[in-house]
């Protein structure tokens, strides 16, 4: 039974499992439906001009044969609106595709319910949207073929009082070239954030990636200022780079750069001048402006190391291996890209004793350890030397 005594509304009742059962209320709102089962049922209101406040369960426990279970919803009306799309001159433009966005949970539970949200103009550009649910924030958008409205923003709770006018202009591509302001070559998997800036409201943004030319591409944006912003790991954040899209000309080409700051490089090595691959260097500290660096590479083949992106600051870098000390150097203030001298790790002396295969004691030294997975089981394998 419902609060307002709702005449003719159809509900659907859907399992997780099997097909979905249907009932239309009576005069009095009643309902009642037969040969339901002990379950879960996903209830949705199918009547336009109706729509419900949240998503409707109903979970039937069980029951004796013969047994009633009761459901009580509420069910609230929902609202409509309506407007016209004009061309850029504007003349009237038909056939033009309207939409909503926007909503949360609500817009999606009444796409889940059947209702489109969308609509065409007709003849003379005029459009009408219903089922709309009530107290929503929204935008109406509207396109026809490469054209495209500024969306407009709307609160379904205080409608505008006069009917909606959406314009449609020329929609503009952005194409562009991510570069490294050092060596002036193409950054490849930089990520650019591209915000709208400033009016015309409602616009949304993106965020598209380079390819390995470090090229990328944006279709349909609406004329505006927009905010563009390119990072990737190992190059500092630069400040938005703001473009002015127009819809005369379009399609804009842009040159995006990101610099990769200072630099902290050297080589990892032991007391005898051995290079040491797979060596773990971490290097924290504080930039002159007060924001946190934590950063961590491992040693190529050679022995070498690179850090990139740093801004001047005060930096600690350590240096680590299985079966060697930890080694530590403090006092950098980032770009020593040529450490002179290499930083030495101290191989371990621990001593231990070993049985050997004739029975007899020997003293040892660990020489490393090697850990490998099987069937889910991690194993450590160490290794000793013989001192004598």
């Amino acid at each position: 039974v419902y609060k307002r005594q709702v005449e003719g509304l159809e509900l659907s009742f859907k399992p997780r499992r099997g097909a979905a059962l249907s009932v239309r209320t009576g005069e009095d709102g009643a309902y009642e439906l037969a040969g339901v089962r002990s379950e879960r049922y996903d209830v949705v209101v199918l009547t336009e001009g109706w729509f419900s406040e949240r998503a409707l369960v109903v979970r039937i426990p069980k029951m004796e044969p013969g047994a009633s279970h009761e459901a009580d919803f509420n069910v609230q009306a929902t609202i409509a609106v309506q407007g016209r799309a004009l061309r850029h001159d504007g003349s009237p433009a038909s056939a033009t595709r309207v939409w909503i966005t926007g909503g949360g949970r609500l817009l999606r539970a009444a796409h889940n319910a059947g209702r489109d949200l969308e609509t065409f103009s007709d003849a003379k550009g005029w459009w009408r949207l219903v089922d709309l649910p009530a107290d929503q924030s929204v935008s109406v958008r509207a396109a026809l073929g490469s054209l495209e409205a500024t969306p407009r923003r709307i609160n379904t709770s205080k409608l505008p009082e006069k009917p909606i006018e959406l314009k449609l202009a020329p929609t503009v591509g952005l194409k562009g070239t991510v570069v490294d302001i050092t060596s002036r070559r193409p950054v490849a998997s930089a990520r650019i954030r591209i915000r709208p800036k400033g009016p015309p409201g409602g616009r949304s943004g993106t965020t598209v990636n380079t390819d390995k030319n470090g090229t990328f591409e944006v279709f349909e944006l609406i004329p505006g200022l927009y905010e563009l912003t390119p990072t990737r790991s190992g190059y500092l954040e630069p400040q938005p780079h703001p473009e002015d899209l127009t819809g005369a000309e379009g399609e804009r080409e842009v040159t995006l750069y990101l610099d990769p700051g200072l630099v902290l490089a050297g080589t990892v090595t032991s007391t005898t001048g051995q290079l040491l691959s797979s060596a773990r260097v971490s290097i924290s500290g504080t930039t002159r402006t007060g924001k946190k660096v934590r950063r961590s590479v491992v040693t190529k083949n050679a022995g070498t190391f690179r850090v990139t992106g740093l801004e001047a600051g005060d930096y600690v870098l350590k240096a680590r291996r299985n079966g060697y000390r930890n080694a530590t150097m403090r006092g950098l203030q980032g770009g020593e890209d040529r450490l002179v001298g290499p930083l030495h790790l101290h191989e371990t002396q621990e001593q231990f004793t070993i049985l050997s295969t004739t029975g007899k004691s020997r003293p040892a030294e660990r020489y490393g350890e090697f850990r490998f997975r099987i069937q889910g089981t991690y194993l450590v394998l160490q290794v000793y030397r013989l001192l004598d």
